[in-house]
């Protein structure tokens, strides 16, 4: 299978040129800073989408904890409706 061919903008092409013909860069050097860029690049990618996963994964227990938290609720409520039908009950005896 063959790899896409990259493809660089003007600016980007004037700018290598300049490093080599102004700043006395050597055409090496600028593919090894260029190397580094796709390597800093997958990286950034790399850890993309691991914090993807960790958001997925959060908000999974985020959900879960809503739930838990309106059921809790649920049951306070219920509870307190209890204990005041039974001291009506205790009142009226």
């Amino acid at each position: 299978m063959k790899k896409a061919r990259t493809t660089y903008s003007v600016a980007f092409k004037h700018d290598a040129a300049n490093l080599v013909l102004d700043k006395g860069y050597t055409i090496q050097d600028c593919l090894n800073g260029f190397e580094t860029s796709e390597a800093q690049a997958k990286t950034i990618k790399q850890q993309a989408k691991l914090d993807k996963a960790e958001i997925k994964s959060l908000q999974r227990e985020l959900r879960y904890k809503e739930k838990a938290l309106a059921e809790t609720t649920a049951l306070l409520v219920l509870r307190k409706k209890l204990n005041a039908l039974w001291e009506d009950d205790s009142e009226e005896n």
